[in-house]
């Protein structure tokens, strides 16, 4: 009960000062532009600095919320899902505050470049142009990688490394591991290759216009942060951590697609063959994890469908 009131408490408070601070940057709008947009400015930055809270909630760094960065003893359900859904809430939240705050600032901008009326743009994309989405997608990143640490900052070097279910499996794997990886990335190139050429022309291209939004058209940025870098702490997340402590109780099934449907929620899209792409890529990735004692072959093919698609949507 205390921790609940504890957050709400630190809730209101954050929401507040957030308020307080839309306040003042109000009356610098109004006495500059002549524009109040009190209510407007004062939900974008409560809203801001709920966003905020929830994440230093999410890692126990508030007083009476310490329990929440305090992970269970033993890997179970509990550890699990708190895994999963902290994951979800660091990264959407940090993304979304970053957002606010470039909003923020091309609201003003267009204020002050502005001799009729302007209305209120909200978190309008158009308007975060340039280094916006970079900023807001690397914050993300940062969000998650610290968010994997913290997950597994207790855990021993040797549940780190062993490939049993129950653990991370971070070492090499057993007999033909790399091969299965391997062949299971010349067969999802295959399956993409023919989804875009044939099935249905174009479905790789939606995926890297919506990586070319985030990095403003930068392949080169887009190439080695999604292919190097996204599948390390996605492997870690969703076939490390989080299935090792799905396991003892959901079993090796149960764990592998409780894992995939998270896995797939998180790569939202409205293509209904990418969620399927998605989809077969997690359980792929999960009987690579269980077969070989190791998500490292699992890494190489998240790499390689990452590389496929960026190359091949340029190509079609």
């Amino acid at each position: 009960m205390g921790i609940i009131v504890a957050f709400i408490l630190w809730g209101l408070f954050f929401i507040l000062m957030g308020i307080v601070s839309g306040a003042g940057l109000v009356g610098y709008i109004n006495s500059q532009f002549g524009y109040n947009i009190y209510v407007e400015m004062a939900s974008l930055l409560g809203g801001m600095a709920g966003t905020f809270f929830v994440v230093l909630a999410c890692f126990g760094l508030l007083p009476g919320l310490r329990r929440l960065g305090v992970l269970p003893a033993e890997f179970g359900l509990l550890r699990g899902l708190w895994i999963l859904i902290g994951f979800f809430l660091v990264v959407d939240f940090l993304k979304t505050a970053v957002s606010n705050i470039f909003a923020i600032h091309y609201f003003v901008f267009i204020l002050e470049h502005t001799s009729t009326s302007a209305r209120w743009i909200g978190l309008n994309p158009s308007l975060l142009s340039g280094k916006a989405p970079f900023a807001t997608i690397m914050v993300a990143l940062v969000g998650a990688g610290a968010w994997t640490a913290w997950m597994l900052r207790e855990t021993t070097l040797g549940r780190l490394i062993d490939g049993g279910s129950a653990n991370i499996a971070l070492g090499k794997p057993e007999h033909n591991g790399y091969l299965a990886a391997s062949i299971a990335a010349s067969m999802v190139l295959f399956l993409i290759v023919i989804e875009q050429f044939i099935i249905h022309h174009g479905i790789v291209a939606e995926k890297v216009s919506t990586l070319g939004y985030y990095w403003n058209g930068d392949l080169l940025a887009v190439t080695i942060i999604s292919i190097f870098f996204v599948p390390i702490y996605e492997e870690i997340i969703f076939r490390g951590a989080s299935f090792a402590a799905l396991r003892p109780r959901l079993g090796l099934a149960g764990a592998s697609l409780l894992t995939t449907v998270c896995f797939v929620t998180y790569h939202e899209s409205f293509s209904v063959t990418l969620l399927l792409n998605t989809a077969l890529l997690g359980l792929t990735n999960c009987w690579l994890r269980i077969k070989y004692r190791s998500i490292r072959p699992g890494v190489i093919l998240h790499m390689f469908y990452n590389m496929s698609v960026v190359i091949i949507g340029q190509i079609g």
